[in-house]
């Protein structure tokens, strides 16, 4: 799945096509009309990008997310 990853740190530059990675972020899904049809792309917004084989920094950063979510879901709307 294609990511976009603004400003990313200087050590993704050291990430290589067919890396393993776990990606934090928010799915987005675009429409647009091509050649007369509604066509439509998915990509992740990536908030963090880590190696799949960087456990501990796995770890950390789906605790992270998943806390981020409980705030989320604890916090009323309106």
């Amino acid at each position: 799945m294609p990511v976009a990853w603004l400003d990313p740190p200087s050590a993704a530059e050291t990430l290589d096509v067919g890396d393993e990675v776990v990606v934090v972020g928010r799915v987005h899904r675009r429409f647009f009309r091509a050649g007369g049809a509604t066509q439509s792309r998915t990509e992740v917004s990536a908030d963090l990008v880590v190696r799949a084989r960087q456990r501990s920094r796995v770890r950390r950063a789906l605790t992270e997310a998943a806390s981020s979510l409980d705030d989320l879901i604890a916090s009323p709307t309106g």
